[in-house]
């Protein structure tokens, strides 16, 4: 059973891992200064979906500096398309669900934690 403390559903890793893989995709072969001059560091971090203890995933500045190259609001920029919110809401839902089956239809339903 959970107490007050956990997290049921933890959304940061999830937008995290999701964020990593679109600025992956969206920067290609394009050098990291050509995006963001002297930020190399951080968008390796962010591909590589590493959140930092200040847990500041992506900065503003970096932010506005994607928004700048690849002209995408913000919006599109951290949460993806029409498609990609509705998988992550649907990861989301998959986690709440799981996190309060009970044991024995987990193990019937052979669930393991996402």
């Amino acid at each position: 059973m959970q107490t007050r403390n956990e997290i049921i559903v933890d959304y940061e890793r999830i937008l995290a891992k999701e964020i990593s893989k679109r600025f992956k995709k969206l920067r290609g072969k394009t050098p990291y200064d050509i995006i963001a001059n002297g930020q190399a560091t951080a968008i390796k971090r962010i591909e590589k979906g590493k959140v930092p203890s200040s847990g500041n995933f992506i900065s503003d500045t970096l932010l506005e500096n994607y928004h700048d190259y690849f002209g995408m609001d913000n919006i599109g920029l951290i949460f993806g398309d029409e498609e990609e919110i509705k998988t992550a809401v649907g990861y989301v839902f998959l986690e709440l669900s799981r996190s309060i089956m009970p044991a024995f239809v987990k193990e019937k339903l052979r669930l393991k934690k996402a």
